[in-house]
C-alpha cells in the first residue's frame, strides 16, 4: 500500500481529505476526553481507556499494482495499490455504528482480454436501523455476486447481461464493532467462442469488519500545582574517587610434583591363550568372565568399544530415521502431485464434456414446441371426425338436416362457385360453372395431392377458437374433399312415420348402423391425416424457418413448404429428415465424443417419437383391412342366402 509520503500529486488530493477526516475525528475524542477539572473539584479523571469505533476494508483478487479507489462521497475518498497478489487494505474507517453509512470500491480486475482490464464498482450501504446489508453495482456480465453478514445472513445473485446487480443481506442483532464481519465475493465471467461458452474469469472479494481504534488514557491530574523550582535538586555532591593501593606481589607457588603416568585405556582388550590381560607395559592374569563383566561394569565404558558402538548405532538409528523422513516426504509429495494432477484433469474433462455445441442445441429448439403441435392435432382431428359424422347422420343445423336433397343441393351450389373448371369435360361445363371462380381452387375438392400430399401444413381450425378467412377456406376444401371420397351418398334414414307404419324392422335399423360405423373407420384415418397437418401453435416457425433456410429455400419457399405456424407432421418432417440434409450437420459431428452421444440420444428420442407414429398408421390400417374383410364376408354370405 502507498503511503502518503509516496503518493503522487494527483493521488494526494483525497488522501489529504482522509487524513485530515481521521485527524479530525482523533483530534475532537481527545479535546473532549482531556478537559481537566475546575480548581477545588474532587472528581478524579478516570483513568480508564477510551476506543474510537471504526471499520477495516480490505480485499483480494485485484489486478496486481493496480489503484483501488474507496469514495465516501464526492469529496471524501482514499486510494491504495494492490499487491503483487492482488491483495489491498485500506486505513481504519471511525465509523458511528448508530447511523448509515454508504461506501464505494472501485476495484481493477482481468477482463476478457488479458490487454483490457475492467472495473468492479461496488456500492455497500450499511443500515443499521433497518437491520440490513444492501450491496449493488456494476459487474461482468452474467457474473455470481454473494453477501454474507455475520449472524448466519447471506444471498446471491446474478448480474444481467448488462453487468448491473443489486442485492441484499440481513444483519441479526445490532451493528457493533466486535460483531461486525461483512463479506462480498464476485465471480466475474468471460465469454469464449466456437462454442459460445461463460466460464469464470476472475474473484473478488471484499472484507469489511468491525474494529476500535484505541485511544491513550487519560492520567489523574494533580490536585495543587508544584513549583518547578521544588523538583530541582538544592545541591549536587561529587563522588569522592576511591583511593587505589598497589597490590602485594604473590609468593612464589612450589613447583608441582610430576604426575605418574596414566596409561590410556585400550579401544580394545587382547586376551592370550592363557587368559592373560596385557595392559601397557604390565600384564595380569584373569579369567575372560571376570575381564568382560569388568568392561561391562556401570560407568567404566567411556573411551572403550563399548562407548563407540553406541555411538555408532545412534547415528545410525539417525541417519535412517533421516532417510525414512526424507522418503516419506518424496512419498507425501507424489502423493500430493498424483492427487492434484487428477483432480485437474478430470477438471479439463467437465469442461470439456460439459459444454452443449449447437448442433446439440437444435434438437431442443426444434422439439420445444412439438408436444403443444401434437395435442392441437388430436383437437382438429375429433373435432373434423363429428362434423362429418353429424353429415352422415343428418344432424339438425348442418346442410343434410333437412333432407338428403338439400344436402345435395348445398354441394353443388359450393362446387359451381369455388372449385368448378369451364375446361373439364370437353368445355361441357363452361356455362354451368360461375365466371368468379378463381384458378387456383380448380377441382382442389377432388385432388388429394395437391389438398393433402404435398402441403406439409395445413390451414384449417377447427379447435373452436376464431378461425381467419384462410383457415375458413380451409376447412371448407377439407370437408368437400371429404364428402367426394367417401360417403358421397348419405342415406335417408328414418321418421316416425316409418316406424308407425311397421314398414322399418329391427334389422333395418341395424344394417343402417353398421354402415355409419364402417364409414366412420374410413373417416378416423383421414381425420387423423387432416389432424397431424393442421396448422401448430402460434410461434412453432421460430427455428423451423432457420434449418430449411440452411438448405437454400428463398424466404417464399419456407413460407410456403412449412407454412407460418408448422404442423405436427411438418415438424416431424424437419426432425427426421430436413435436419440431415444440412451439410452442417455432418461438419459438428467433429465434436466432443460427449456432445456426440447426446445428440446419438437426441436422435433416438426422436426416432421413438417417429415409431409411435408408424404404429398409430399400421393400426388404423389393421381396423381398415377388418372392415373390408367383414363387408366381403357379409357379401358373400347373403349371396349364397339368396
Amino acid at each position: 500500500m502507498k503511503t502518503y509520503d509516496s503518493l503522487t500529486d494527483t493521488d494526494k488530493s483525497p488522501a489529504l481529505c482522509w487524513h485530515k477526516l481521521l485527524s479530525s475525528f482523533l483530534c475532537a475524542a481527545l479535546i473532549m476526553l482531556s478537559q481537566a477539572p475546575t480548581a477545588g473539584a474532587t472528581t478524579e479523571t478516570p483513568t480508564k481507556p477510551r476506543v474510537l469505533p471504526s471499520l477495516i476494508v480490505s480485499g483480494t483478487g485485484a489486478l496486481p499494482q493496480s489503484r483501488i479507489t474507496l469514495t465516501f462521497s464526492p469529496t471524501i475518498s482514499v486510494a491504495a495499490q494492490s499487491s503483487e497478489n492482488g491483495d489491498f487494505t485500506f486505513p481504519q474507517v471511525p465509523y458511528d455504528y448508530r447511523s448509515r453509512l454508504t461506501m464505494q470500491l472501485s476495484i481493477p480486475v482481468a477482463g476478457a482480454t488479458k490487454s483490457k482490464p475492467e472495473n468492479n464498482t461496488l456500492i455497500l450501504s450499511l443500515q443499521p436501523r433497518s437491520f440490513v446489508v444492501r450491496m449493488e453495482g456494476t459487474v461482468s456480465k452474467a457474473a455470481s455476486i454473494a453477501l454474507a453478514t455475520s449472524g448466519n445472513g447471506s444471498s446471491s445473485a446474478i448480474a444481467n447481461m448488462m453487468g448491473g446487480f443489486r442485492i441484499a443481506s440481513p444483519f441479526h442483532g445490532a451493528m457493533k464493532p466486535e460483531r461486525t464481519s461483512i463479506v462480498a465475493s464476485v465471480m466475474n465471467v468471460r465469454e469464449e467462442c466456437c462454442p459460445r461458452a461463460l466460464i469464470p474469469a476472475s474473484s473478488v472479494t471484499v472484507s469489511v469488519r468491525g474494529s476500535a481504534v484505541a485511544l491513550p488514557p487519560l492520567a489523574n491530574l494533580p490536585k495543587k500545582s508544584t513549583p518547578v523550582s521544588a523538583n530541582l535538586p538544592t545541591k549536587t555532591e561529587v563522588p569522592v574517587s576511591r583511593r587505589v593501593t598497589p597490590e602485594a606481589p604473590a609468593e612464589a607457588e612450589a613447583p608441582a610434583e610430576t604426575p605418574a603416568k596414566v596409561l590410556p585405556k585400550p579401544l580394545f582388550l587382547p586376551f592370550g591363550r592363557s587368559g592373560e590381560l596385557t595392559y601397557g607395559e604390565t600384564t595380569h592374569t584373569a579369567s575372560l568372565y571376570s575381564v568382560i563383566n569388568s568392561a561391562y561394569s556401570p560407568g567404566t565404558e567411556d573411551g572403550t568399544w563399548v562407548e563407540g558402538l553406541r555411538l555408532l548405532s545412534r547415528q545410525i538409528v539417525a541417519t535412517i530415521m533421516l532417510q525414512g523422513r526424507m522418503i516419506g516426504g518424496f512419498i507425501d509429495a507424489q502423493v500430493h502431485l498424483d492427487t492434484q494432477r487428477a483432480l485437474q484433469k478430470l477438471t479439463a474433462e467437465a469442461i470439456n464434456d460439459y459444454i452443449p455445441s449447437e448442433a446439440l442445441c437444435k434438437f431442443g429448439s426444434l422439439s420445444k414446441s412439438l408436444a403443444a403441435s401434437e395435442g392441437r392435432s388430436s383437437v382438429t382431428k375429433i373435432a373434423l371426425n363429428e362434423a362429418l359424422g353429424d353429415r352422415e347422420t343428418m344432424r339438425k343445423m348442418t346442410a343434410y338436416g333437412l333432407s338428403p336433397g338439400s344436402g345435395d343441393f348445398a354441394r353443388v351450389r359450393q362446387y359451381r362457385a369455388i372449385y368448378c373448371d369451364k375446361f373439364d369435360e370437353s368445355n361441357a361445363l363452361e356455362t354451368f360453372c360461375d365466371t368468379t371462380v378463381s384458378s387456383k381452387d380448380f377441382n382442389k375438392d377432388v385432388d388429394y395431392t395437391r389438398l393433402l400430399d404435398v402441403p406439409l401444413t395445413l390451414p384449417v381450425n377447427f379447435t373452436g377458437t376464431a378461425p381467419t378467412a384462410d383457415q375458413l377456406r380451409g376447412n371448407a376444401d377439407v370437408i368437400a374433399f371429404a364428402n367426394n371420397l367417401f360417403a358421397g351418398e348419405v342415406f335417408r334414414g328414418f321418421s316416425s312415420g316409418d316406424f308407425e307404419k311397421q314398414g322399418i324392422n329391427d334389422d333395418d335399423v341395424q344394417n343402417y348402423r353398421s354402415v355409419i360405423a364402417a364409414r366412420s373407420v374410413v373417416r378416423n384415418s383421414f381425420t387423423s391425416l387432416v389432424g397431424m397437418k393442421a396448422e401448430g401453435t402460434a410461434g412453432s416457425n421460430a427455428y423451423m424457418r432457420a434449418v430449411v433456410s440452411g438448405l437454400g429455400l428463398p424466404t417464399a419457399d419456407v413460407d410456403r413448404l412449412i407454412g407460418n405456424n408448422p404442423s405436427y407432421f411438418a415438424q416431424m418432417e424437419v426432425l427426421t429428415k430436413k435436419i440431415y440434409q444440412d451439410p452442417a450437420f455432418f461438419v459438428n459431428l467433429y465434436e466432443r465424443p460427449a456432445n456426440i452421444d447426446r445428440q446419438r440420444a437426441a436422435m433416438q428420442a426422436v426416432n421413438l417419437q417417429q415409431q409411435t407414429d408408424l404404429l398409430n398408421v399400421l393400426r388404423r390400417r389393421e381396423m381398415l383391412l377388418s372392415v373390408l374383410l367383414e363387408l366381403r364376408i357379409k357379401n358373400l354370405s347373403e349371396v349364397a342366402a339368396n
